[in-house]
């Protein structure tokens, strides 16, 4: 508002004083002021009626989560925009990876087992 009615007044300026094109008087002051208010009562009014009103509630707050293992994502078991509940499953990651390095570690933990009874 306070934009609009400096923007007025600048444009005021420019006509009766910067170049002339008006010569301020009674009747041409008592026009600009009317003007002015009217426009200024159109933007308010303009305001109160597009202005989204009532009570609103903000129904749950969102989170980014991220895995905190490397690893492809092969199921997102979660619903986007549902409530999560503590201990509930977010992303499953592709085992086959993980289970290969397992398997190689049970491979050589008996090598090893063998070497130090030796």
């Amino acid at each position: 508002m306070l934009i609009i009615l400096c923007l007025y007044l600048i444009a005021v300026w420019i006509v009766f004083r910067k170049f002339k094109l008006m010569r301020w008087g009674w009747a041409s002051g008592t026009a600009t002021v009317l003007i002015g208010a009217f426009i200024l009562a159109t933007f308010l009014a303009l305001f109160d009626y597009l202005t989204p009103s009532g009570s609103f509630v903000i129904v749950s707050r969102v989170a980014e989560i991220t895995p905190n293992v490397s690893g492809e994502v092969i199921e997102i078991p979660v619903k986007p925009n549902k409530p999560v509940k503590a201990g509930a499953v977010l992303f499953r990651i592709d085992p086959a990876p993980f289970q290969y390095k397992v398997n190689q570690l049970e491979v050589r933990s008996p090598r090893r087992a063998s070497r130090s009874s030796n």
